[in-house]
């Protein structure tokens, strides 16, 4: 990394299972070797919210320590002074686009889609219930011992609900049968519940692409609009 001549930082804010809240910042850059690596420079756990001064303030120490903010080109180049003003001639004139982030992107057409789908909204407000059922109360997981876990929806992950309709969908009709005041799922409900699993797979399978490591979006989506 200290050979590097450009080097972009990419922060991370999440919340854990335990609703804590962390901050993560990585810095990519292209190697030599023409080889995009990466390198974690640093991972807190933040208490209180993720304000934006707290985030500044963190991002400044971080930069400050790898002495980011004060990084210099150094190289050598026999032609320097004219590559110099034709860099900044470029940079003057060109106006570059902007691309939004894919995997935001994605989470925001699913959110809103989801939002609006009208009988399908109460069969997964049910699917949202058996889930709370399940999770407070013991008899209801010694039932279900064996099967996948129920876990409850994250709200900054779209496929969280698509993974809970998977799960619910995994459990036998006889089990689920088993659960006294358990909100019932119908046959009807089911078949709603894998028609969206059709639907939604295609956009799991794009998520979970936009996952990998050390891959630009544009490698695979060059032009994402969002209007």
């Amino acid at each position: 990394m200290s050979k590097a001549t450009t080097i972009n930082l990419a922060i991370d804010l999440w919340s854990n299972r335990q609703i804590k809240s962390n901050l993560g910042i990585t810095g990519h850059f292209i190697s030599k070797q023409w080889e995009i690596e990466s390198v974690m420079l640093g991972c807190n756990w933040e208490i209180g919210r993720h304000t934006s001064d707290n985030i500044l303030s963190w991002y400044n120490e971080v930069t400050a320590e790898f002495l980011l903010s004060t990084k210099e080109d150094n190289t050598d180049d026999e032609n320097e002074d004219d590559s110099v003003s034709v860099s900044h001639s470029l940079e003057s004139n060109v106006v570059l686009d902007h691309y939004a982030c894919l995997a935001h992107v994605l989470q925001l057409v699913t959110k809103d889609s989801l939002a609006k789908i009208g009988q399908m909204g109460t069969v997964l407000k049910k699917c949202s219930n058996l889930v709370s059922f399940v999770r407070k109360s013991t008899i209801a997981t010694d039932v279900l011992i064996g099967e996948a876990r129920l876990q409850a929806s994250n709200i900054t992950r779209w496929n969280s609900l698509l993974k809970i309709i998977l799960a619910i969908l995994k459990v036998p009709d006889s089990k689920l049968a088993k659960l006294e005041d358990a909100p019932i799922l119908t046959a009807q409900g089911r078949n709603i519940l894998n028609d969206m699993v059709e639907i939604l797979m295609p956009f799991e399978e794009a998520t979970d692409t936009v996952r990998i490591s050390c891959i630009p979006s544009a490698r695979y989506m060059p032009h994402v609009f969002v209007y």
